[in-house]
């Protein structure tokens, strides 16, 4: 994963940099001295980062699937009333 993008792929998940910075297990100041200084983060940093993105995103699928569950829960009970 190219990580030189880093803040928008962040953002497209819509989640903050303490947020990643969690899911990582690296400092808040490690994300944005990549985003906002072009820092090159280190292997083993990098893969973590990666991992984070990774479980940030499965997240946030998941959060879509269910408030889609919901909608079509809505529209199921709408249609029998």
């Amino acid at each position: 994963m190219d990580l030189s993008d880093l803040k928008n792929i962040r953002q497209q998940l819509d989640v903050t940099q303490r947020d990643l910075a969690d899911a990582s297990g690296v400092s808040k100041l490690t994300i944005l001295s990549i985003e906002s200084r072009g820092r090159k983060p280190i292997p083993s940093t990098r893969k973590k980062i990666e991992i984070g993105l990774e479980k940030l995103a499965k997240e946030k699928a998941q959060r879509q699937a269910n408030i889609a569950a919901v909608v079509r829960g809505m529209q199921y009970d709408a249609d029998l009333a």
